[in-house]
Protein backbone atom coordinates (compact mmCIF):
# COMPACT_ATOMS: atom_id res chain seq x y z
CA UNK A 1 0.00 0.00 0.00
CA UNK A 2 1.69 3.13 -1.26
CA UNK A 3 0.65 6.65 0.00
CA UNK A 4 1.03 9.49 -1.26
CA UNK A 5 1.76 12.40 1.12
CA UNK A 6 3.21 16.03 1.60
CA UNK A 7 4.24 17.89 4.69
CA UNK A 8 2.98 20.87 2.44
CA UNK A 9 -0.73 19.99 2.03
CA UNK A 10 -3.48 20.62 5.13
CA UNK A 11 -5.80 17.16 3.36
CA UNK A 12 -2.34 15.17 4.04
CA UNK A 13 -2.48 14.40 8.14
CA UNK A 14 -5.75 12.60 8.29
CA UNK A 15 -4.12 9.91 5.90
CA UNK A 16 -1.31 10.08 7.90
CA UNK A 17 -3.06 8.71 10.66
CA UNK A 18 -4.88 6.29 8.40
CA UNK A 19 -1.94 4.98 7.34
CA UNK A 20 -0.77 4.51 11.02
CA UNK A 21 -3.52 2.91 11.79
CA UNK A 22 -3.49 0.37 9.48
CA UNK A 23 0.14 -0.42 9.96
CA UNK A 24 -0.38 -0.80 13.61
CA UNK A 25 -3.41 -3.48 13.19
CA UNK A 26 -1.10 -5.24 10.41
CA UNK A 27 1.99 -5.69 13.29
CA UNK A 28 -0.73 -6.11 15.85
CA UNK A 29 -2.56 -9.05 13.69
CA UNK A 30 0.36 -10.55 11.63
CA UNK A 31 -1.25 -9.61 8.38
CA UNK A 32 0.55 -8.90 4.95
CA UNK A 33 -0.15 -5.27 4.59
CA UNK A 34 2.98 -3.73 3.90
CA UNK A 35 2.03 0.32 4.17
CA UNK A 36 4.44 3.00 2.99
CA UNK A 37 4.01 5.86 2.82
CA UNK A 38 6.07 8.02 -0.15
CA UNK A 39 5.93 11.96 0.09
CA UNK A 40 6.17 14.10 -2.83
CA UNK A 41 7.89 17.31 -3.75
CA UNK A 42 5.20 19.38 -5.56
CA UNK A 43 3.70 20.53 -2.57
CA UNK A 44 7.37 22.06 -1.64
CA UNK A 45 7.20 25.25 -3.12
CA UNK A 46 4.00 26.43 -1.13
CA UNK A 47 5.65 27.77 1.79
CA UNK A 48 6.84 24.51 3.68
CA UNK A 49 9.58 22.19 2.47
CA UNK A 50 8.90 18.72 3.48
CA UNK A 51 12.43 17.00 4.26
CA UNK A 52 11.25 13.72 3.33
CA UNK A 53 10.58 14.67 0.01
CA UNK A 54 11.65 13.46 -3.37
CA UNK A 55 11.17 14.23 -7.08
CA UNK A 56 11.53 10.74 -7.50
CA UNK A 57 9.03 9.74 -5.51
CA UNK A 58 6.23 12.36 -7.46
CA UNK A 59 7.42 10.70 -10.80
CA UNK A 60 6.50 7.77 -9.10
CA UNK A 61 2.98 8.49 -8.44
CA UNK A 62 2.69 9.95 -11.71
CA UNK A 63 3.34 6.32 -13.43
CA UNK A 64 -0.08 5.50 -11.43
CA UNK A 65 -1.95 7.92 -13.12
CA UNK A 66 -3.55 5.99 -15.74
CA UNK A 67 -5.39 3.52 -12.77
CA UNK A 68 -7.47 6.49 -11.27
CA UNK A 69 -11.17 7.72 -13.45
CA UNK A 70 -9.71 11.11 -13.70
CA UNK A 71 -6.07 9.97 -15.66
CA UNK A 72 -4.46 12.68 -12.77
CA UNK A 73 -2.52 12.29 -9.33
CA UNK A 74 -3.29 14.36 -5.77
CA UNK A 75 -2.20 14.24 -2.67
CA UNK A 76 -3.56 12.38 -0.49
CA UNK A 77 -3.71 9.13 -3.03
CA UNK A 78 -3.34 5.61 -2.00
CA UNK A 79 -2.54 2.73 -4.07
CA UNK A 80 -3.21 -0.50 -3.32
CA UNK A 81 -1.22 -3.64 -5.01
CA UNK A 82 -0.56 -1.38 -7.92
CA UNK A 83 -4.00 -1.75 -9.13
CA UNK A 84 -6.60 0.63 -7.61
CA UNK A 85 -6.35 4.15 -5.90
CA UNK A 86 -8.79 6.27 -3.98
CA UNK A 87 -8.33 8.85 -1.39
CA UNK A 88 -6.03 8.01 1.33
CA UNK A 89 -7.79 9.35 4.16
CA UNK A 90 -10.83 7.52 3.29
CA UNK A 91 -10.48 4.78 5.55
CA UNK A 92 -12.85 2.27 4.67
CA UNK A 93 -12.70 2.35 0.68
CA UNK A 94 -8.61 1.87 2.04
CA UNK A 95 -10.05 -1.55 4.05
CA UNK A 96 -12.40 -2.38 0.81
CA UNK A 97 -9.46 -2.19 -1.37
CA UNK A 98 -7.09 -3.78 0.96
CA UNK A 99 -9.62 -6.66 1.25
CA UNK A 100 -9.99 -6.83 -2.37
CA UNK A 101 -6.11 -7.00 -2.75
CA UNK A 102 -6.15 -10.07 -0.20
CA UNK A 103 -8.68 -12.43 -2.05
CA UNK A 104 -5.03 -12.94 -4.37
CA UNK A 105 -2.64 -15.24 -3.66
CA UNK A 106 0.81 -14.25 -3.84
CA UNK A 107 2.63 -15.46 -6.71
CA UNK A 108 6.10 -14.41 -6.11
CA UNK A 109 7.91 -15.28 -3.15
CA UNK A 110 10.45 -13.05 -1.65
CA UNK A 111 13.27 -14.06 0.89
CA UNK A 112 14.95 -11.19 2.49
CA UNK A 113 17.28 -10.49 4.98
CA UNK A 114 18.74 -7.39 6.41
CA UNK A 115 21.44 -6.42 8.95
CA UNK A 116 23.32 -3.13 10.34
CA UNK A 117 27.38 -3.05 10.07
CA UNK A 118 29.65 -0.36 9.78
CA UNK A 119 29.05 0.02 6.07
CA UNK A 120 25.58 1.32 6.65
CA UNK A 121 22.69 -1.37 5.88
CA UNK A 122 23.33 -4.59 3.88
CA UNK A 123 20.40 -6.13 2.47
CA UNK A 124 20.03 -9.84 0.60
CA UNK A 125 17.30 -10.87 -1.73
CA UNK A 126 16.34 -13.88 -3.52
CA UNK A 127 12.25 -14.02 -5.45
CA UNK A 128 11.05 -17.64 -6.40
CA UNK A 129 7.53 -17.34 -8.50
CA UNK A 130 6.57 -15.08 -10.78
CA UNK A 131 9.58 -13.26 -12.00
CA UNK A 132 9.31 -12.41 -15.43
CA UNK A 133 9.18 -8.91 -17.09
CA UNK A 134 9.41 -7.75 -13.06
CA UNK A 135 10.77 -5.74 -10.50
CA UNK A 136 12.04 -5.91 -7.08
CA UNK A 137 11.15 -2.77 -5.31
CA UNK A 138 13.54 -2.42 -2.11
CA UNK A 139 12.11 0.27 0.34
CA UNK A 140 14.08 1.13 3.82
CA UNK A 141 11.67 2.64 5.63
CA UNK A 142 12.06 5.12 8.90
CA UNK A 143 9.05 3.18 11.54
CA UNK A 144 8.09 6.39 12.56
CA UNK A 145 9.30 10.23 12.39
CA UNK A 146 7.58 13.41 13.24
CA UNK A 147 7.87 17.66 11.80
CA UNK A 148 6.58 20.68 13.80
CA UNK A 149 5.66 22.31 10.20
CA UNK A 150 6.07 26.22 10.62
CA UNK A 151 4.94 27.71 7.33
CA UNK A 152 2.25 26.32 4.29
CA UNK A 153 -1.14 25.16 4.68
CA UNK A 154 -0.53 23.18 8.08
CA UNK A 155 1.42 25.60 9.85
CA UNK A 156 1.75 25.24 13.12
CA UNK A 157 1.26 21.53 13.29
CA UNK A 158 2.81 18.37 14.95
CA UNK A 159 2.78 16.18 12.48
CA UNK A 160 3.62 12.39 12.71
CA UNK A 161 4.87 10.08 10.03
CA UNK A 162 4.65 6.19 9.69
CA UNK A 163 6.59 3.64 7.74
CA UNK A 164 8.63 6.90 5.53
CA UNK A 165 10.38 6.26 2.71
CA UNK A 166 13.93 7.38 2.95
CA UNK A 167 15.59 5.03 0.30
CA UNK A 168 14.15 3.52 -2.78
CA UNK A 169 16.05 1.28 -5.32
CA UNK A 170 14.51 -1.30 -8.15
CA UNK A 171 16.08 -3.83 -9.68
CA UNK A 172 15.03 -6.37 -12.22
CA UNK A 173 14.06 -9.36 -12.01
CA UNK A 174 14.04 -10.67 -15.33
CA UNK A 175 18.08 -10.32 -15.51
CA UNK A 176 18.88 -11.41 -11.96
CA UNK A 177 16.61 -13.04 -9.48
CA UNK A 178 18.51 -12.46 -6.18
CA UNK A 179 21.18 -10.34 -5.08
CA UNK A 180 22.27 -7.72 -2.55
CA UNK A 181 21.93 -4.10 -1.83
CA UNK A 182 23.91 -1.66 0.24
CA UNK A 183 22.93 1.69 2.06
CA UNK A 184 24.11 3.94 4.09
CA UNK A 185 21.32 5.73 5.70
CA UNK A 186 21.94 9.87 6.33
CA UNK A 187 23.05 10.29 9.87
CA UNK A 188 19.53 11.80 10.45
CA UNK A 189 17.76 8.77 11.02
CA UNK A 190 20.59 6.34 10.70
CA UNK A 191 20.37 5.05 14.23
CA UNK A 192 16.01 5.11 14.67
CA UNK A 193 13.83 2.26 14.13
CA UNK A 194 13.98 0.75 10.84
CA UNK A 195 12.65 -1.28 8.42
CA UNK A 196 13.02 -2.96 4.69
CA UNK A 197 10.02 -3.37 2.83
CA UNK A 198 10.60 -5.59 -1.21
CA UNK A 199 8.03 -5.93 -3.29
CA UNK A 200 7.25 -7.47 -6.64
CA UNK A 201 6.01 -5.77 -9.60
CA UNK A 202 5.19 -5.72 -12.91
CA UNK A 203 6.85 -3.69 -15.40
CA UNK A 204 6.40 -0.56 -15.74
CA UNK A 205 4.09 0.38 -12.88
CA UNK A 206 1.75 -2.94 -12.70
CA UNK A 207 0.27 -5.30 -10.52
CA UNK A 208 2.46 -6.37 -7.22
CA UNK A 209 2.50 -10.14 -7.14
CA UNK A 210 4.78 -10.88 -3.68
CA UNK A 211 6.11 -8.81 -1.22
CA UNK A 212 8.11 -9.47 2.43
CA UNK A 213 9.13 -6.76 5.42
CA UNK A 214 11.86 -6.87 7.54
CA UNK A 215 13.07 -4.94 10.51
CA UNK A 216 16.36 -3.51 11.78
Amino acid sequence: MELFTSEGCSSCPPADHVLAELAARAASESLPVYPLAFHVDYWNGLGWRDRFSRSSYSDRQQGYSAIGASGSVYTPQIVVNGEAECVGSQARQVDALIAAARQHEPRSQIELSARRSELGIQVSYRVNGDTRDRVLNLALVEARAESQVENGENAGAHLVHVNVVRVFTTRSLTAETSGRWSVRPDPDFADGRLGVVAFAQGVPQGNISGASAVEL
